[in-house]
């Protein structure tokens, strides 16, 4: 057995779809280490087409230091294709949970993963839609953002850039960049001057927290706090109830903050979205954010947005609330 040459899986395997597919796709070389060789072991076999033991091979994996182990010595009495099957199946786990290791051991530890959420849909135009980049980019090259990174235990935080609208308009502008000096987070600044406006559309705020929530689970990096940073200038219009978007967020272990623009009423198109009952920051408040010292701010204007933003970047890294407090891990 030990002897067996390359490709002798496959060519032993005929009448199983399954292992002539994974020969093809892997062959027995690329197998991870805990499962290094995989072949057919025919005991007693019969000439080809014979219908006897030639029909009824044995899928065997040899593992680091263990004794080779037959299907049929622990499954004796099953038919040959359902053992077939049976192997099939072990094998296939055996590849994806060595994958899965795999993935999760290369995770770099960061101290924050923090997804910027920023709303571009219609109500934002497009003297807004620069201030808003614009204010981005300047935060992230801030000196005091960049001490706030260097202050951490891993010395660095992973960030995100998503731009929402509409419940389907949703868009990773930057992914996942790992930002630990001045010249990582000026270099994330600088592609958001450089990158084209995403969308235009109704305002589902739901809509940006649930894709948001799914960069996570995606991140090429690991970290105990993870952040949504939602900001926008109106209500949640369009989509699913933006509080159930908010909960789940929160059940994941997310802390969601908000930074709300605020428009004068007597010069937006759409007063009872960029102004809503009692105020959008309360409306942020009660039904956006979310988790341990979640927390909103609130620009009175566009032009304002820039300096707000590097307040709530410390915040959030730094956990130092708006006000001074020391924020909740």
């Amino acid at each position: 057995m030990a002897g067996a040459s390359s490709g002798r899986w496959a060519r032993e395997s005929r009448g199983c779809i399954p292992c002539l597919q994974i020969a093809q796709l892997v062959g027995e070389t690329a197998l991870p280490r805990r499962a290094r060789e995989a072949f057919l072991d025919r005991a007693d076999p019969e000439p080809a087409g014979s219908g006897t033991r030639a029909d009824y091979e044995h899928c065997v994996l040899v593992h680091d230091g263990v004794d080779h182990v037959s299907l049929d010595d622990l499954f004796p009495t099953l038919p040959g294709v359902m053992t077939r099957t049976i192997r099939c199946f072990i094998l296939a786990f055996v590849l994806s949970l060595s994958g899965w290791n795999a993935h999760a051991q290369a995770k770099e530890p960061v101290d924050l993963l923090l997804a910027l959420a920023a709303d571009v849909s219609r109500s934002i135009d497009a003297d807004k839609f620069k201030l808003q980049r614009e204010g981005y980019a300047a935060a992230f090259s801030d000196p005091r953002v960049v001490n706030a990174i260097a202050s951490g235990l891993h010395r660095r935080i992973a960030v995100c850039f998503i731009e929402w609208s509409d419940p389907g308009s949703q868009r990773l502008v930057i992914d996942w960049t790992p930002t630990e000096d001045l010249g990582t987070a000026k270099q994330f600044g600088d592609q958001l001057l450089e990158l084209p406006r995403s969308f235009a559309h109704s305002t589902s705020i739901s809509g940006g927290i649930d894709f948001a929530l799914a960069q996570f689970a995606r991140a090429p990096f690991d970290a105990k706090r993870r952040t949504i940073d939602v900001s926008g200038d109106g209500n949640n219009n369009s989509g699913r109830d933006v509080r159930l978007a908010r909960d789940e967020a929160v059940a994941a272990g997310l802390t969601v903050n908000g930074l709300v623009i605020l428009t004068d009423a007597r010069f937006s198109w759409s007063s009872e979205h960029t102004n809503p009952p009692g105020g959008l920051e309360k409306y942020y408040r009660d039904n956006v954010i979310g988790g341990p010292g979640a927390f909103v701010l609130v620009a009175k204007d566009f032009n304002s947005f820039g300096n707000l933003l590097i307040r709530k970047l410390i915040a959030e890294i730094a956990l130092i609330g708006p006000r001074g407090e020391i924020l909740p891990r």
